[in-house]
């Protein structure tokens, strides 16, 4: 499934955001598990960098699973190449101003170490979970 679509204006703007926004949150989740200091998370290139094809795996995978799955059903992927998984786990689902949202658990994986996350996502108009960060 093509997660993001050539679409314009202001939805093209708040998805584009949205899916720089999963590769960060992975990247920092991975210095978590790796127990990098401020410092070498500030240092330019410190940060595991995911590839075009990881990116859209991952954004795939969100959205998978939250349009899919039920609330407790996990969605499990692994990187190819490297110690790198992630599982996704729907929490709850509500409705919320007209659409519904959903409250969903990530668990990040690198070389033996592991952190969780809590997030809320929302489905747009056009069918797109929007992750937001408040």
């Amino acid at each position: 499934m093509a997660v993001m679509s050539g679409a314009l204006g202001t939805a093209g703007r708040r998805t584009t955001r949205w899916r720089l926004a999963l590769p960060a949150v992975v990247a920092l989740a991975l210095q978590a598990c790796t127990g990098a200091s401020t410092a070498q998370q500030a240092a330019p290139g410190s940060a595991i960098q995911l590839s075009l094809a990881e990116q859209s795996a991952l954004d795939s995978i969100v959205q998978d699973t939250l349009e899919s799955r039920l609330s407790g059903e996990s969605t499990a992927w692994r990187a190819a190449e490297r110690p790198l998984s992630v599982v996704v786990t729907p929490v709850r689902t509500y409705p919320a101003d007209s659409t519904y949202c959903r409250e969903y658990e990530e668990v990040i994986s690198f070389a033996g170490a592991s952190t969780t996350a809590r997030r809320i996502a929302c489905r747009a108009g056009d069918g797109v979970w929007r992750v937001h960060d408040g």
